[in-house]
């Protein structure tokens, strides 16, 4: 196989995801003690924010705290939009998210439904698509504070290519669940894999 070839780059990148996806799930409970459990993933920013063209809330919340926070953040002013993101089923559904902003205030063409991202990597795919498409130059992502590290780290990969010029900041939720010990020792072994593999 020629190692230019699409077949090599798809096999090295297989490759490289299992070691990764190893290396990590036997380094994430020690690097968790060592970095100070899920006070290290935490890297939103906190209020005031500043403007953003909209704010933008993941699926991945049973509680619906993130779509809580995006809505709170469009009432009190900081965009005039929030984007519900996410498929799946309860809070990964961008339709049930939509329900949980109307019933924090936001409805309407004030709510955009972002219906086909099932993961991460899909969320800031298609949020930088629709912020090209839409014409945005700032977006506000809101997440769970143990998800912020690693949202930063994607977008800063994924979204250049998508929507150039696009400023990308990350919020965490407020009110959020703290994450339990597995949850923690999970989203460390997820940031490990997507640090070393070039996605």
């Amino acid at each position: 196989m020629d190692e230019g070839s699409p077949g090599w780059r798809g096999a090295r990148a297989a490759i490289l995801t299992g070691i990764a996806l190893a290396v990590s799930a036997a380094a994430a409970p020690c690097a968790g003690a060592l970095l100070g459990g899920a006070s290290w993933l935490d890297v939103g920013e906190r209020p005031p924010h500043a403007r953003a063209d909209a704010v933008a809330a993941l699926g991945g919340d049973e509680a619906f705290a993130r779509t809580r926070y995006g809505a709170a953040l469009v009432l009190a002013g900081v965009a005039p939009v929030l984007v519900v993101s996410g498929a799946g089923a309860g809070g990964d559904d961008a339709y049930e998210m939509l329900d949980a902003a109307a019933r924090a205030g936001v409805r309407g063409e004030r709510v955009i439904v972002e219906p086909t991202a099932r993961d991460t990597r899909e969320n800031l795919v298609r949020l930088g698509e629709l912020a090209r498409a839409r014409g945005w130059r700032a977006l506000l992502v809101v997440t769970s504070a143990a998800h912020t590290r690693r949202v930063r780290l994607l977008a800063a990969r994924l979204v250049p290519a998508v929507a150039p010029g696009l400023v990308v900041r990350v919020a965490s939720a407020a009110e959020a669940p703290a994450p339990g010990r597995v949850e923690v020792v999970r989203e460390y072994a997820k940031f490990l894999v997507q640090a070393v593999v070039v996605w």
